[in-house]
């Protein structure tokens, strides 16, 4: 008598998320942007600087030198960044842009990229983010409407892109004291020095 025996079953634990960490950019990373847009597929790039472009020297330095970029790192390398550029007619609006390589997409990054930057912003007195999509990014624009983003009309004229908009909060006192200590260090009190 043959006795059949059930094939080996294989159960799969969840899969443990990579750690990243994200910090503010600094002219030390410029290599790691270099290497981070290089890596992006021509999709990711078009979509991330609306056109072909070449990561040469100088869209590595305007990357790397502006005062509200952040960046995810896995290890030493960067994984994405998150930037936002405040309107200079009404500073209380700023654009945004996120990207992510390629391979860490749909992992997390830009939804932790994302709420880094809104909790920047909204410490910066920004009021309203805005964010330009092309119209085939559909990816980009499910995950800003996710976010709470509305879609806006915009009549350039030229009708490949939409821009979506979100409005902010202003910051609770507690924020703007968490903001403070971020940039200044926490409090030491002074000691009292016998005379």
């Amino acid at each position: 008598m043959t006795t059949l025996q059930r094939p080996p079953v294989r159960i799969a634990a969840p899969r443990r998320a990579a750690a990243w960490q994200i910090r503010r950019v600094h002219s030390g990373d410029a290599a790691a942007m270099q290497r981070f847009v290089d890596a992006l597929s021509a999709a990711s790039r078009r979509w991330r600087f609306h056109g072909a472009v070449k990561a040469g020297a100088a869209l590595v330095a305007a990357l790397v030198g502006g005062d509200a970029v952040w960046a995810a790192f896995h290890g030493h390398a960067l994984i994405g960044e998150a930037r936002f550029v405040r309107d200079r007619a009404a500073p209380e609006r700023a654009e945004m842009a996120i990207a992510v390589a390629d391979g860490w997409q749909e992992r997390g990054v830009a939804a932790a990229l994302f709420a880094t930057l809104r909790a920047e912003a909204r410490s910066a007195g920004v009021r309203v983010l805005r964010a330009d999509v092309m119209a085939d990014n559909a990816r980009m624009q499910r995950f800003l409407q996710r976010h709470g983003f509305t879609p806006r009309l915009q009549w350039d004229g030229a009708g490949d892109s939409v821009v979506f908009e979100r409005r902010l909060a202003a910051p609770r006192p507690w924020h703007r004291l968490a903001a403070w200590l971020r940039e200044h260090g926490p409090l030491v009190p002074r000691r009292a020095v016998p005379a």
